[in-house]
């Protein structure tokens, strides 16, 4: 089990003694034990197959078989209102189309 802290620098907390804005605790054997982090300032997790990274603008994610970041949910917010806006627009041009058609089928009809 692993406990997460994050603290946004120049915020009265009361994590405000902790030396990092980002701290990991693993509980190993009844006692919380902290996580160090990667050569590269990261915290790996086992429990999220994640890698936790901070660099004082914004927590970034990465799944740690993949390497992919993971997105932070206001991104994910914005890629869903594109696909929904993006899908609106086909919908209409598709619409559009078949009512094209339908007038081009009757004219040919006459």
């Amino acid at each position: 089990m692993a406990i997460w802290g994050f603290v946004s620098s120049g915020r009265s907390t009361p994590w405000d003694d902790y030396p990092e804005p980002v701290t990991g605790y693993r509980l190993h054997r009844g006692v919380y034990q902290p996580i160090p982090p990667t050569a590269a300032g990261a915290y790996p997790s086992d429990v999220l197959n994640a890698e936790l990274s901070y660099d004082r603008v914004e927590m970034s994610i990465r799944n740690l078989a993949t390497r992919e970041r993971i997105p932070p949910l206001y991104e994910v917010l914005l890629m869903r209102d594109e696909a929904l806006r993006q899908r609106d627009e086909e919908r209409k041009a598709r619409q559009e189309a078949l009512a094209r058609i339908a007038e081009l089928e009757a004219r040919l009809k006459r």
